[in-house]
């Protein structure tokens, strides 16, 4: 979801919370499933997501509609990206993480399957309320909402 973290992202909680939480670099998960997520949207393949949210997530189900959307106007989305300038732990156990993330989405393309391209612009920065669930080993993203 937010890749190209340049480092400043921060663990910041109170007590236990806080412990756990900075045992995770929370970037580098955050980076690891935003480059799964974007081949996903790259390929127009929902399939690719399964590795990006935990089953069943709120945030799977929108992502998935995207997808549709994007396959239905004949288009992939190569680029999209989400890059974090703040990662803070709101709330951390060993099975669930809620994470304050700032990020940006600079632009990206549509490619259609015909071949044309067409740039998008992105966004500034918005403030997101990223709650990941661990699935065995791995994190996942089980709910994105606007902060």
């Amino acid at each position: 979801m937010w890749a190209g973290s340049d480092g400043r992202g921060s663990a910041a909680a109170v007590g236990p919370a806080r412990e756990r939480a900075t045992r995770v670099d929370w970037s580098a998960v955050l980076a690891g499933l935003d480059q799964t997520r974007s081949a996903a949207f790259a390929a127009a393949d929902a399939d690719g997501l399964a590795g990006v949210y935990a089953a069943g997530s709120p945030a799977l189900v929108r992502d998935k509609q995207l997808l549709d959307q994007l396959r239905a106007s004949g288009h992939t989305a190569r680029g999209v990206r989400l890059l974090p300038t703040s990662i803070h732990v709101v709330e951390s156990t060993d099975h669930r993480v809620v994470l304050r993330v700032v990020d940006v989405m600079p632009p990206y393309e549509l490619v259609a399957a015909k071949g044309g391209v067409s740039s998008r612009p992105g966004r500034a920065a918005a403030r997101w309320t990223v709650t990941l669930m661990r699935e065995g080993p791995a994190w996942q993203v089980y709910d994105v909402g606007r902060d």
